[in-house]
Order: C-alpha cells, then structure tokens, then sequence
C-alpha cells in the first residue's frame, strides 16, 4: 500500500509529567510535541524546547516524558507508517504480509534449517506471515537480551495469530554476517557473591576478519565450556538443558550452527525457526535487490537525508550517519569487507582501486557471498526476502528503521510493524522481597544514593523544604536592605549588598550539601542493600540483560520457565524492565 494510502493510527493522547520535588501535574497537548516544547510551569523552567530539557532535567523525571512524546509521534506516522499500538494497523501489516508469497529458495533453507519443526509443511498453499527478531552471534547464547528477544517474537506472533486468524510464525534471523568478532567473543555469568565470571573463545581463530558465522568452535573451548558449565551449575541447573548447551558449543560447530541449535533446542518446541541469511542459495536468489543498492544509490541517499531531516526536526535521534556517496552493502575485497564509494554511474572506487560498474556487477552476481549488509540495508533485505508483519527489536534497532521508511517505498519493499522488545532482570525469590520492601524498581537502583535516600525522606527532612524558606528570606529581607538604604549613591555599598547575599547564600547551600550528606550516611544500611541488589541487577552499573549470559538462564530451564516467561509477556505495552524471579540467580 502505498505511503499516501496509510491509514492514520488513533489520535495520540494528552500525556504529561510528574516532577517529584513538586507533584502537581503538568499537561501539555500535541501541538506542544509537535513544536519541541515540553509543559509549562514558568516559575520553575521556563518553557524548554525537547533538546533543552534533554540536557537540563533529571534522567529519572525525562524517561516517561519521552516515551510519551516518541510513542504520539508514532501514533502520528513520525516515527513509522504503522503503530504497533494500533489493532487496525496490527491487522493490516498481517493481512498485507500474508498476502506474499514465500519464495521457493527462501522456504527450501528455512526447511534445511529446521527440519524439525513443522509450522513450514503447508507453506506452500496457505498464507503466512513472520514476526522477526535477531541479533549478533554472542558466545554462549549472548547476552540474555538474545533470549528475551527470541521470547518476545514468540508471544507476538500468538497474539497476531489469536488477533487475524492468519498463521504467524517467529522467526530469528541470525546476523552472521558480522565482522565483529571481539564483541561476541566472551561470555559473561553472575557467581555466587555477584562477581562477574567470563570464559571467552580465542583472540584470534582461524576465518578472522570474516565474517564470525563461519568461525568455528575448537576442541580447547569446547572442553573448556563444558568444565565451567558443569562446575557452576551442576547443582542447581537441569542436566538436560546443560548438555544441549555443550552439544550446540561443540567443537567443530561454527558460531552461526551454535546459536541456531541453542535457539532450536530451547525455543523450537514454541514454534520459534532460525535463519541464517549468509546462506548461497539465498544471496544468489536475491543478488538482483542487493544490487538496487548501488544502482539506485543516489535516490536512497536522498530518501536518507530527508528522512534524516525530518527526525531531527523532532529532536528524535538519527543513530546511523548518512555517508554520502557510499552504497549501504558491503563488499569483500581480499577477505576484507568494506563500503565502496560510486564515483558515477559506471564507476565505484573500493580500497583496491576503481572497478567498473558492469565489472562489479558481474563479480557479484558470480560471487554473491561477497556482498554482506550494514545496520540500514539489513532491514530491508530482511522484509525483501521474508512476508514480515512485524519486528522485534531493542532500542537502537527500532531507531534503525524510523530512518528507512523512504528507502522502503523507493524499493517497493512493505515496511513491516515496529515493536520494542520486553526487558527483564533475573532476580532470586529473596531479591524480588527486598525490591518489595525498599519499593523500589529496576530504574530506582540507577539513581544515585543521594538521591534515593532524599527521596525517601519525608517531606519535613527534605533539604530543599528545609531551605527553601531561609533562602527565600535571605534574598527578600538582603532585596529590601538595598531598597532602604538605594539613597546613598556609593557604589561599594550596593556592590557589598550583592557580595554578601551571594556569601550567605553559598554558604546556605554548603551547609545544605552536608545536611543531605549526613542523611545519606544515616541511611547508611538502607544502601547497603540497594548495592547488594545492583550487584546482582545491575552488574557494573549496566542492565543485567546486556552483561550476563543467556546461558544462565538456559542452564535452569525445566520444561515450565521459559513458557512462564512468554505467558507473562505483554507485547503492546512495553513497560519497565520486568523482574523475573528463578531459584538460584548465579
């Protein structure tokens, strides 16, 4: 369908913020989030523009405000043709999906690649549509946010299903085709006394500098893995979920056949199928659309940039620079791959020198495993290649796609749903207690200690209610002093009025410093649990899912959690990050 016949999705609520050091609401209306402005209340900042505020307000008072502003400009069309939040655009993007045809290469590899799963056996006479997701090839599964992914497609595909009628299946497309090997290399897992463990493969395996799918797991790794997951988890975990981790990190296996048998023997009994795109049936089946990259890579630049534009105009970010003159695959060139520049039309400029339009073309469509895609032309060749109704991505990913709508319709490619993937946090029964108790949540545990302890403070202890009123005397009664005494014109006067109100002022709020100092040091045991909880939830101060292993989620499933998780999942209304309780966290 086309852009201009999108229908438009449910007008967009009036959202608003809460500020903590004064609870009174602050509404504002579309029309302000249209113009960059945020709500108003004068006395205390003015009427900022959404970068302004971006900068000025406090993370923990900004968060709400700017999921609320992206998810109107979503429902707007700003962000993407079609809301999730939507029921009428979740109906349509299935519908539209299912009325492609699978290619016969493209279903032929899903069967090679699952050959045990059975949602694939009538695809060849009834409609189907796909809700993808995917990530790096991390060791060991990656990090947990590669699971929790795998889990949200599942639960977003049921709901689709229930919702259409239509047959959704997930679908994980494993992103082999990256070159960035030190990045999944290691595994990191939480010990006992919250410590971070790592087991990692070796610097530099044989197929270095290709791309990792192809690297393979040696026999050293391999005996190592299995000793480490045995001594760790043996006590706790189910012996039937460790050997299949050290049957899918066998030695022989390349690093794509892990994650895919990892992925498989966990979630194929959900429904979930693996791709590995890098496949040479599939590059050479779609050579003829990777190569509209570099011939129409003038139009897609322009669609680029004025996409571009139009984010920025919304104070929203643009993750990936446009670079001007570059095609957006890449090519391998000496086992090396690289973004070659289109000096014109029949020439292109790569490290090894200029080669001809029609030598280029030629060399790929004999060798199209040398063409691999970069973070903007894998979405696309994705929903080229798959009827995808939706996809499930983290942060930065759905970012990806708000930059791509232009370049979809410019190569008559269907934009599929964009959705944020649920967040969660392992976390023993004990922990999820203390959370209760201290009433705290995931985001709580990021702020500082000053200011959680002021914040639980009641409202006679709070040093900006305590002085509040001395500040306000000191400039009122020091502001009447220099009106009483403006008749004699001797400018060290006035100039000794304005020094000594600053004076007592700082002074003031040295003294109001300490004060809060102190109620941080008497609330001392109080943090001594909020650290013991971000050890264990925020381990070097970032997310759990992105620092701790899949694997030690994998490595206590028993048939029931990973059902229980996708059961608990809520797929339109991404929210906080979830906690998870499991018996035994490390």
């Amino acid at each position: 369908m086309p852009a201009s016949q999108t229908p438009r999705g449910p007008e967009p609520r009036e959202v608003y913020l809460v500020n903590e050091q004064d609870p009174s609401r602050f509404y504002f209306s579309v029309d302000d989030i249209v113009g960059n402005c945020l709500p108003s209340q004068r006395s205390l900042y003015g009427r900022p523009t959404l970068a302004e505020a971006r900068a000025t307000y406090p993370k923990h008072h900004m968060t709400s405000v700017l999921q609320n502003i992206e998810r109107d400009l979503e429902l707007r069309g700003v962000l993407y043709p079609l809301s999730f939040r939507s029921p009428e655009h979740r109906h349509l993007a299935v519908q539209r999906a299912s009325a492609r045809t699978l290619s016969k290469e493209v279903l032929q590899a899903l069967r090679d690649q699952n050959p045990l799963i059975t949602a694939l056996n009538d695809a060849d006479s009834h409609p189907l549509a796909f809700v993808v997701t995917g990530q790096q090839l991390g060791y060991l599964g990656g990090p947990l946010l590669t699971l929790y992914k795998a889990l949200s497609a599942i639960s977003t595909s049921r709901v689709f299903e229930a919702e259409t009628g239509v047959k959704v299946i997930p679908l994980f497309w494993l992103q082999s085709e990256d070159h960035d090997y030190e990045e999944i290399r290691t595994a990191s897992f939480l010990s006992q006394d919250n410590q971070i463990e790592t087991l990692s493969l070796p610097p530099s395996p044989t197929g270095l500098g290709g791309s990792v799918g192809a690297i393979q797991i040696d026999d050293t790794s391999a005996t190592q893995a299995a000793a480490f997951l045995k001594a760790k988890f043996g006590d706790s975990a189910s012996e039937k979920s460790i050997d299949a981790i050290i049957q899918a990190y066998s030695a022989g296996n390349s690093l794509s056949t892990s994650l895919a048998e990892l992925l498989r023997h966990f979630l194929g009994g959900e429904g979930l199928l693996v791709l590995d795109a890098h496949d040479p049936r599939i590059k050479q089946f779609s050579v003829e659309f990777l190569l509209r990259f570099f011939r129409d890579s003038e139009e897609i630049e322009h669609a680029l940039l004025k996409r571009a534009q139009l984010l920025e105009s919304h104070q929203l970010p643009v993750k990936v620079p446009v670079r001007v003159g570059y095609p957006l695959p890449f090519v391998e060139f000496g086992g090396k791959r690289e973004r070659i520049r289109k000096i014109n039309e029949s020439t292109f400029q790569s490290s090894q020198g200029e080669i001809s339009a029609d030598q280029l073309y030629a060399a790929l469509r004999h060798s199209p495993m040398r063409l691999t895609t970069s973070a903007l032309a894998r979405p696309l060749f994705q929903d080229f290649l798959l009827p995808t109704a939706a996809y499930i991505g983290g942060a930065a990913e759905v970012a990806y796609w708000a930059q791509l709508s232009g370049v979809y319709e410019l190569l008559g490619v269907d934009m599929p749903l964009v959705i944020p993937r649920a967040q969660f946090a392992l976390c023993t029964e004990r922990q999820q207690t203390m959370m209760k108790e201290l009433k705290l949540s995931i985001s709580d545990l990021a702020r500082s200690d000053e200011d959680l302890v002021l914040s639980r403070a009641t409202s006679s202890e709070h040093p900006d209610a305590l002085f509040k009123r001395t500040e306000d005397a000191i400039e009122t009664e020091m502001a009447r002093l220099a009106k009483d005494i403006s008749g004699i014109q001797v400018p060290a006067v006035s100039e000794g009025i304005e020094r000594t109100t600053g004076s007592m002022l700082s002074n003031l709020s040295k003294l109001k410093t300490r004060y809060a100092r102190a109620i941080t040091e008497r609330d001392s045991i109080f943090l001594a649990r909020v650290n013991k909880l971000r050890a264990s939830l925020l381990p070097g101060g970032q997310d759990q899912e992105r620092v701790i292993c899949a694997t030690q989620l994998l490595a206590q499933e028993n048939d029931g959690l990973l059902k229980e998780i996708i059961c608990q999942l809520t797929p339109f209304e991404p929210s906080d990050i979830q906690l998870l309780r499991i018996s035994k966290v490390a």
